[in-house]
């Protein structure tokens, strides 16, 4: 509050002259966009922690679009209150406020954002902390981590999650320079809401009878030919046949994303399409699609969100590009390695059930370890699911 109203005292017109500076012009605006996005993530630690909030199916949506609202709303306020006090070539890369504070004279002010600084970035990385073992404890239940780090102690809490992303956090803030990070961070960002958006096209679509991998090559038609598209846009548009393939490209995923609204049909039940379903005998009971929450213009709101997020993207210089494509190689390659191709791959059919939220963690654990017993009696897989991690005794 302090940085957006002190800026807006100390706004100058002339430093909003030009409003998109000459020599970056728009595709510097959206390569500002890309590498911003980041800033995005608190929208990501509300999802990562949604298995314990009360009435989740109310409260999850209203939370995202607080955050999504929010975070947008400041990112706007602030940038122009930013520039308006000091011209964007004076601006500094490091502390920004502080140092326009301090060029217009206003030192308390200016020692008050660097303190707000120091204080503010532990707290941004504890908070990252906070989701990320929530996110390899999901990881583990679907048999894509070690099941070492979803085990939930006495107290509640995840131990060896939290010790695993500590020490990763604090290496790679150590030895890797932010610089190198930045394009990295934000595009991978970007990489998983379109794995978001994809995932909920393959929860609420399914492939025909007939046809049973037609939703899947539909949807992979569509990312390729949005990445192709963005690729020209941002980099051959000043040539005819650049122009055209784009075009061609851009047509190819609205062609595609108009086939998955005709040609798939819609699931009676949330996730029936996908990998993961319910119990089979449960099919029938049409009400349990009101437990989730419906999002609006399926399939177009996400292949329009997949689009935007391969155009950005394509911002990246060809070094992001390969920083992004070699991280995601050894993630696969890490997977693999330790799973093995067919267990990748498999598309067995999975059962849940939903377990308390007062149970603690021996119970749990004890209940995994009884659910892998029966997984390895029989070929069908059980996937327990519960509704939140185990909570801590009010008098703790």
């Amino acid at each position: 509050t302090l940085m957006v109203l002190g800026g807006l005292a100390l706004m100058n017109s002339d430093n909003l002259e030009p409003f998109v500076p000459p020599a970056y012009g728009v595709s510097g605006v959206m390569r500002g966009a890309t590498t911003s996005f980041f800033g995005y993530l608190g929208f990501d630690e509300v999802c990562c922690v949604s298995g314990e909030a009360i009435n989740p199916e109310k409260n999850m949506p209203r939370a995202v679009m607080i955050v999504l609202t929010f975070i947008t709303t400041l990112y706007i306020v602030a940038a122009v209150a930013l520039t308006g006090m000091q011209p964007y070539e004076e601006i500094s890369e490091t502390s920004g406020f502080s140092s326009a504070f301090l060029a217009n004279n206003w030192n308390v002010a200016s020692q008050i954002c660097a303190l707000g600084e120091v204080v503010c970035l532990p707290i941004v990385a504890l908070v990252t902390v906070m989701a990320q073992p929530r996110l390899q404890f999901a990881l583990t239940e679907h048999g894509l981590f070690p099941k070492a780090f979803g085990e939930v102690d006495d107290t509640g809490n995840l131990s060896n999650g939290i010790w695993l992303s500590g020490v990763f956090m604090t290496l790679i803030a150590s030895f890797i320079p932010l610089t190198y990070l930045d394009d990295t961070v934000s595009s991978a960002v970007l990489v998983a809401y379109t794995m978001t958006n994809s995932s909920l096209i393959l929860c609420r679509y399914h492939s025909p009878t007939d046809k049973p991998y037609l939703l899947e090559n539909l949807l992979l038609r569509v990312n390729v030919s949005s990445y192709a598209a963005s690729l020209l846009w941002v980099h051959s548009y000043d040539t005819f046949i650049g122009r055209l393939v784009a075009v061609i490209a851009t047509a190819l995923a609205i062609v595609s994303c108009v086939q998955i609204y005709r040609k798939c049909p819609k699931s009676h039940v949330f996730g029936r399409g996908s990998s993961a379903v319910v119990d089979p005998r449960k099919e029938h009971e049409s009400h349990v699609d009101e437990y989730f929450f419906r999002t609006p213009f399926l399939p177009f709101l996400p292949c329009m969100g997949m689009f935007i997020n391969w155009y950005l993207v394509a911002q990246l210089q060809v070094e992001g590009v390969v920083t992004l494509v070699g991280f995601f190689g050894v993630a696969a390659a890490c997977y693999l390695a330790a799973h093995g191709s067919s267990n990748a791959f498999r598309n067995g059919r999975h059962t849940y059930q939903m377990l308390p939220n007062n149970m603690d963690g021996s119970n749990l654990s004890r209940l995994r370890s009884q659910f892998d017993e029966e997984e390895s009696m029989g070929n069908e897989h059980h996937l327990v699911r519960h509704i939140s991690l185990p909570r801590v005794a009010a008098s703790i």
